[in-house]
C-alpha cells in the first residue's frame, strides 16, 4: 500500500470534513470534493473519523514520514524483560509423525514423551526418531517417556536428553515425571517434586487440567494422574502458608490429544503440548507450543504460539 497516497487522501478528507489540522500539514493535497455524493454517505460517512486521524495523528504532517508507534507488548509487560528470557519450545505425543512437524527456534526443545507410534516397524521408527530429536539445533533438549515408550532404549539412545528427576537446564530448574508402566515407582516421583521448580515435565496430566478425553467428539472422562493433582496441591498448600513460591511456574505434558491448550491455575501456566489428532493418532493436527520464561527474578512466563 502506497502510505503517502493514503495520507494525502485522508488530509483532503480532513479539510472538506473541516476537522482541524495540525500545524505544518498540507490540506491541498487531493480535490476538495471527493466523490459525487455528500461525505456522510457510505464508507466516508463510516471511516472518515478514521482517515481524519491518520492524517494527523499518524503523520506528522502530509509531506513527512510515517512514524511506526511502538507496539505494546501482548502480555502488557514491558517487553525488555523478555530479551534475556528463556524461550521453550514444546511438543509432545507425535507418534513417529515428527518430520512433518515445523519446530520454531528456542533455546531449550522439550518433548513429553509418546515419541512412537503403534503399528509402525519399532526399530526404524526408534532409530529415525533418535536421529532427528539429536539433530535438533537447540541448546539443550529434553525428552520424557510417555506409555508407548518401552524398555530402557530410550533412556539409553537419548541419554543427553533423557530427563527423570531434578536438572539444571539453561539456568532452569527442571523436574521430570517419565511415564512408568511400573506406577508406584512414577507416582512416587510424582511425591518427590521439589518446591519451585522452573518447568515441570510429565507425559501425563494432573487430573481435572487439559485432561479432558474424547471418542467421537463425546465427552468421556478426565483421566490425568491423581498423584499429580495432589503432588501439585501440596505445593500449592506450602506457598499459600509460606509466603514463597512453591508451585512450579510451567508444567508441560501432553497423552491426552485433544485437551492440546494451555491455561493459568494457582500460580501455574499448564501447557498440553500433545501435537497429534484426537483419539488413535494418524497424522499431527497441533503446532509446537512456545513460551518464554523471564529471568529477571519476576517469575513471569508468557505463551508467545501455540
Amino acid at each position: 500500500m502506497d502510505m503517502d497516497k493514503v495520507g494525502a487522501f485522508a488530509c483532503a478528507f480532513a479539510a472538506s470534513r473541516s476537522v482541524p489540522v495540525p500545524r505544518g500539514t498540507s490540506s491541498q493535497a487531493g480535490p476538495k470534493r471527493l466523490c459525487k455524493r455528500p461525505a456522510h454517505h457510505g464508507y466516508l460517512a463510516r471511516y472518515g473519523s478514521v482517515l481524519a486521524a491518520v492524517a494527523y495523528g499518524a503523520r506528522s504532517g502530509c509531506s513527512g514520514q510515517w512514524k511506526r508507534r511502538a507496539r505494546p507488548d501482548a502480555e502488557g509487560l514491558d517487553s525488555s524483560k523478555w530479551d534475556s528470557a528463556v524461550r521453550v519450545v514444546a511438543m509432545s505425543d507425535t507418534h513417529g509423525f515428527h518430520r512433518r512437524l515445523r519446530v520454531p527456534a528456542g533455546d531449550v526443545l522439550v518433548h513429553c514423551g509418546d515419541a512412537q507410534c503403534e503399528g509402525q516397524a519399532w526399530k526404524s521408527g526408534f532409530r529415525d526418531f533418535v536421529d532427528w530429536f539429536s539433530a535438533m539445533p537447540f541448546r539443550h533438549k529434553i525428552f520424557v517417556k510417555g506409555n508407548h515408550e518401552r524398555g530402557r532404549v530410550w533412556k539409553e539412545a537419548l541419554s543427553d536428553c533423557y530427563l527423570r528427576g531434578t536438572r539444571t537446564v539453561g539456568g532452569l530448574k527442571v523436574y521430570g515425571v517419565p511415564y512408568d508402566s511400573e506406577g508406584w515407582y512414577q507416582d512416587a516421583l510424582s511425591m518427590q517434586i521439589p518446591d519451585g521448580v522452573d518447568l515441570l515435565i510429565s507425559h501425563e496430566p494432573p487430573r481435572d487440567t487439559l485432561d479432558y478425553a474424547s471418542a467421537s467428539n463425546t465427552r468421556v472422562a478426565n483421566i490425568g494422574s491423581t498423584k499429580l493433582k495432589r503432588a501439585l496441591g501440596r505445593l500449592g498448600h506450602r506457598q499459600r502458608k509460606g509466603g514463597r513460591r512453591t508451585v512450579p511456574r510451567v508444567h508441560l505434558f501432553g497423552h491426552v490429544h485433544e485437551a492440546h491448550g494451555h491455561k493459568h491455575r494457582h500460580g501455574t501456566l499448564f501447557v498440553n503440548a500433545a501435537n497429534a489428532n484426537a483419539g488413535r493418532a494418524t497424522g499431527l493436527q497441533h503446532a509446537c507450543t512456545v513460551i518464554d520464561l523471564a529471568t529477571d527474578g519476576s517469575g513471569d512466563v508468557r505463551v508467545v504460539s501455540s
